[in-house]
């Protein structure tokens, strides 16, 4: 993560990957603290970022991305997660 930001800096600054840098964080705190990831700090963090999953996820490698990373939060199946994202997209 530390060589996508170092490698990549100009670019995560630019408006289009802002986010990038808080789903960072998100993984970096999962890593450091899994006892202290949960649900309630993954909704703030996309509540901080303003997440607008319908249009976000009109890129199917963000939404698997997405439910990949939910799915160490809740501590459920991906797929789950996935299939419930595309529900809520219709």
């Amino acid at each position: 993560m530390k060589n996508i930001e170092v490698k990549h800096k100009d670019m995560l600054q630019a408006e289009q990957y802002s986010m990038v840098i808080h789903f960072i964080n998100a993984i970096r705190h999962f890593i450091k603290k899994p006892h202290e990831s949960d649900e309630n700090l993954l909704n703030k963090i996309e509540k901080k970022i303003n997440l607008k999953k319908e249009k976000v996820f009109r890129d199917p490698r963000l939404i698997i991305f997405y439910a990949w990373m939910r799915s160490k939060y809740v501590k459920r199946d991906p797929y789950e997660i996935l299939l419930e994202e595309y529900q809520k997209m219709k």
